[in-house]
């Protein structure tokens, strides 16, 4: 089977830089914004991009993922296009913004992320497993049609796991080893992740993954 190099695909996926909730170890809320050192790290992936002859920047809709995709844009003269399937993995809304060490916000929290990993159940207004893998069909199959060759996106922890994932096992996902996955694999702030979409004469189009969570930049 030949390559069709049209259709072949770079996508950098880009974690956000550090947010004021990070730094305060409360609950993420939609609306924190960078620190200053979130935004030197926005600046230096985005060094890190400028010679990588991206085509478009996908956004988050998040501030935190939006301010680090619009450094990156302003720095490789891309305007960046929002995305909603591509926000974080929604919590319930009564404890974004409380401290890690509210007892009842704490206990909400580990309940809401049990139905990560569990089908059938859902706790209160934050999204479950099933919502989590649909939306991350969702953002594969935009990706599989994007008319692009190298397309970075900025987004979340919680929902680049499961994107990554997803697209390199596929079916073979599931509730089991997601929580394994969600539990001991972690994501740093500005880390970036590169999936490869192609094929080849042993393989129908796929994505490949070809790096995880690189933050050498930071030195």
């Amino acid at each position: 089977m030949s390559l069709d190099l049209k259709d072949k695909k770079m996508v950098y996926i880009i974690r956000h830089g550090q947010s004021e909730d990070n730094l305060r170890s409360v609950f993420q809320r939609p609306e924190a914004p960078l620190t200053k050192l979130g935004i030197e790290q926005a600046k230096l992936i985005a060094n890190r991009l400028s010679d990588t002859g991206l085509d478009v920047i996908l956004s988050s809709p998040y501030q935190r993922a939006y301010q680090t995709a619009k450094i990156i844009g302003k720095k490789i003269n891309k305007s960046v296009y929002v995305k909603d399937f591509l926000k974080e993995l929604v919590s319930p809304k009564n404890i974004q913004g409380k401290e890690y060490t509210d007892q009842i916000a704490s206990t909400k929290w580990r309940e809401w992320e049990k139905t990560l990993t569990r089908e059938g159940i859902k706790f209160e207004d934050g999204e479950n497993y099933q919502e989590q893998i649909q939306r991350a069909d969702q953002i594969l199959d935009y990706l599989k049609n994007l008319p692009f060759s190298k397309i970075a996106l900025v987004s979340h922890g919680y929902i680049i796991r499961s994107l990554i994932f997803r697209a390199v096992l596929d079916k073979s996902l599931n509730p089991e080893i997601l929580q394994k996955i969600q539990t001991h694999i972690k994501s740093e702030n500005t880390g970036i992740s590169v999936l490869f979409y192609a094929n080849d004469f042993e393989q129908d189009y796929s994505f490949r993954l070809l790096t995880y969570n690189d933050h050498s930049h930071f030195n």
